[in-house]
């Protein structure tokens, strides 16, 4: 019996130290629970049910955001779009936000509450709540706050002032805020010497003036059109002057158009930004609204761009890992399964400068590409490039006649189209001294 007992009492000590060990971390929790509620001055407010801010200022006048779907917008003094992260930031420092005294009931006397400097009204699911913000206090960086259901009056640090007694432009996403070329079916460059017009195609996007016969260089027009969208607006120019207005005519007092971009997006909608340049300034004006835009000068080397600078300047459109075979010169090199190549007939030999010839093909670019009848003579290499699909590619290359340190290369399919690239392209047609072409495939690596 006496053995029984010392098993028993382990046991209930066991459990009791369980039973402790659980209180203490239940208890630390409700104490850390308690500490972070501690003077919140919204006890009720959550983040993610807060669907309106309405802000009234002495000084800024009302503001108003509105959350749909999401994601913030300005609906007053006028629609316009918001910053997300600042009108989330903000959401955010009023859920969070901690009085640093607790004045109790109080009249007002000097804190200025009945005639406030800011006053706030959140909405947040079915509920309003208003908050009141006063005088700064006379002694520290505080302001007294009161809640429109709560006869008390609260000492706070004077930051919810400062964060909510803002301009409407404060606000606002400051982004020029253009679609992204991925929402749109077609982007337009008109400048007054070149106008450029794109059009997507199946699953890519092409040219449709001034050429329609050049392959266009996607990636580039993608940088091009995310240049617009990014950029920075410096001053919103909501209700422009009648002395701006006269000054933006174009023509006038220095004003000059410097073109427009213009898209369509998948509803068939089209938009255009006009831009002017005004004493060194440049202007927009979206789709002939009456404000104007002052904007970015770094826009300024889009709207010099030149039909180069939108062209395809691969020299080859191939991935070099799907080739299976070139015949360079009349030798034919051939890649085993596991990816080696070697001269045909010769197996057991593996060689590196066809792989480096396809890979500097697939990276190269063109300085320049000429489109027309030239004689160049017996070229100095041939390649003859087939593909795992069967396409096959066949190109001549020239040293250049004229220009030291360069490379022309011609396709058969384009034979009136030369592409001028630097002469390091040359290396790879033939092995390189130190490749060791006699090396059997089992020394290798």
């Amino acid at each position: 019996m006496k053995s029984l007992k010392t098993p028993l009492i382990l046991l209930v000590i066991i459990a009791a130290l369980a039973g402790v060990g659980y209180w203490d971390e239940w208890q630390t929790k409700q104490d850390k629970d308690a500490s972070d509620k501690k003077n919140l001055l919204f006890t009720d407010l959550k983040a993610e049910d807060v669907s309106k801010i309405s802000i009234q200022s002495q000084d800024k006048g009302l503001i108003v955001a509105e959350k749909r779907d999401a994601v913030w917008h300005l609906v007053k003094p006028r629609s316009a779009r918001a910053d997300q992260d600042k009108l989330s930031s903000l959401v955010k420092s009023l859920v969070d936000y901690k009085y640093e005294r607790d004045l109790g009931a109080q009249k007002d006397d000097g804190y200025g509450l009945e005639e406030p400097k800011v006053k706030v009204i959140i909405t947040h699911g079915d509920k309003t709540t208003s908050l009141m913000i006063g005088n700064k206090s006379p002694v520290g960086f505080s302001s007294y706050l009161k809640l429109a259901d709560n006869d008390a009056v609260f000492l706070g640090n004077h930051y919810i002032f400062t964060s909510l007694d803002k301009k409407f432009d404060d606000f606002r996403d400051k982004t020029l805020g253009l679609p992204k070329l991925s929402r749109l079916d077609r982007w337009e460059l008109n400048l007054p010497e070149q106008q450029f017009a794109f059009a997507r195609k199946d699953q890519g996007w092409v040219f449709e003036s001034p050429v329609t016969n050049q392959s266009l260089d996607e990636e580039a027009l993608r940088k091009s059109v995310s240049a617009f969208s990014g950029s920075i607006v410096e001053e919103f120019i909501d209700e422009p002057s009648t002395e701006l207005m006269e000054a933006l005519k174009i023509g006038q007092n220095g004003t000059e158009n410097l073109g427009n971009v213009a898209w369509t997006d998948f509803q068939g909608q089209r938009s255009s930004l006009l831009i002017l340049s005004n004493n060194e300034s440049l202007y927009g004006k979206l789709n002939d609204q009456q404000g104007y835009l002052k904007l970015s000068d770094e826009l300024r080397s889009e709207l010099e761009k030149t039909l180069w600078d939108f062209q395809d300047k691969r020299l080859v459109s191939f991935d070099s890992n799907s080739v299976k075979s070139v015949l360079i010169d009349g030798t034919s090199f051939i890649k085993s399964e596991n990816g080696v190549w070697n001269e045909a007939g010769k197996e057991e030999v593996s060689v590196e400068h066809p792989r480096l010839l396809l890979v500097d093909l697939e990276y190269g670019r063109a300085i320049s590409i000429i489109e027309k009848e030239w004689d160049l003579g017996e070229p100095l290499h041939r390649a003859e490039i087939t593909m795992n699909d069967g396409g096959v590619l066949k190109i001549s290359v020239w040293q250049h006649p004229e220009n030291e340190g360069e490379a022309i290369i011609r396709k058969e399919h384009e034979s009136s189209k030369f592409y001028i690239t630097e002469d390091s392209i040359l290396e790879n047609f033939v092995a390189s001294e130190v490749e060791d072409d006699e090396a059997p495939l089992e020394s290798q690596g």
